[in-house]
């Protein structure tokens, strides 16, 4: 269980760059997650917010997890997944690599989170 740390550092670095990835695609158009700021700029800042603050816990549990920054990763995770809940499956079916990443990212992420804050690390 010790090597959760890496689990939410990773998955949250890649959460992260997945809203740089396209997340919409309109036949040889498509569109970022983040370069979405300029119609809804509080919205995607907000929902990246939620991807840092998972990478910062992992990053600083890197020597040793505690249990209160793996619930903040897990509140950050969970954090990404309630401000796509009403599109997740639009975006797996349809949405571009990003987006789909994105949801793989939070979903994963969450559930490493939670099996560390329950199960604490062995060092």
């Amino acid at each position: 269980m010790k090597n959760l740390k890496y689990g939410i550092l990773g998955l949250g670095v890649l959460g992260l760059l997945a809203c740089f990835l396209p997340f919409v695609s309109f036949g040889d158009q498509s569109m970022s997650f983040f370069g979405m700021r300029k119609a809804v700029a509080g919205q995607v800042y907000i929902t990246m917010a939620g991807f840092i603050l998972a990478a910062v816990m992992g990053g600083m549990g890197l020597k040793q997890l505690l249990k209160w920054q793996a619930g903040a990763a897990a509140a950050g995770f969970a954090f990404v997944l309630f401000k796509l809940r009403d599109g997740i499956t639009d975006l797996l079916k349809h949405g571009a690599i990003g987006a789909k990443l994105m949801v793989v990212a939070a979903v994963a992420g969450l559930v490493v989170s939670i099996l560390a804050a329950v199960k604490g690390t062995e060092e």
